[in-house]
């Protein structure tokens, strides 16, 4: 799987999971938010978001991750089961203020995004923290949004690395 595109529901929901690597790299990966207490996992369905989702779950000693088709990564239609090197090509529509034909636009990830804080807030619950399981563009346009930036500018923050977490204080409204 390393460095292709995977989009596509049909192939993503089952397949390109977690290798051993990626295992050890969730299990590893430094918590800013500590071993936090009441800890509420929302993850994508893809396996590979389940998976890290899961094994962070396990880590914490946290319930089981909910799962939501929100968090999904963003799709690259064209270039699905291509190799990653495609990327650059939306990311440089996506600085200019254009759209890349036949992928999800920022507007229709940033729809998504609205409905899952709509999503999240209503779920008011006794949860300390929220840990959000996504795809690299998915995250990098909700990091760009809640510093208060454009999202089309995603790319200028600095890339998630795999399993990487970072604390952010979301705003909901």
């Amino acid at each position: 799987m390393a460095g292709l595109i995977a989009c596509d529901p049909a192939t993503a929901i089952e397949g390109f999971g977690l290798t051993q690597r990626g295992f050890q790299q969730v299990r590893t990966a430094e918590l800013p938010f500590g071993e936090a207490e009441r800890v509420r996992i929302v993850s994508s369905d893809f396996r590979r978001a389940r998976e890290t989702a899961s094994t962070l779950a396990q880590r914490l000693g946290a319930p089981e991750p909910e799962l939501s088709v929100l968090l999904r990564e963003r799709n690259f239609a064209p270039f699905e089961g291509q190799t990653s090197n495609h990327y650059q090509t939306v990311w440089a529509h996506d600085a200019a203020g254009t759209n890349c034909p036949g992928v999800e636009t920022i507007e229709e990830v940033c729809l998504r995004l609205d409905a899952l804080l709509v999503w999240l807030r209503s779920g008011g619950s006794d949860v300390a923290s929220t840990i959000l399981v996504s795809h690299g563009d998915v995250l990098q346009i909700l990091l760009a949004r809640e510093l208060g930036m454009s999202p089309r500018l995603h790319r200028g923050l600095e890339p998630l690395g795999n399993a990487e977490c970072r604390a952010v204080g979301l705003r909901f409204n």
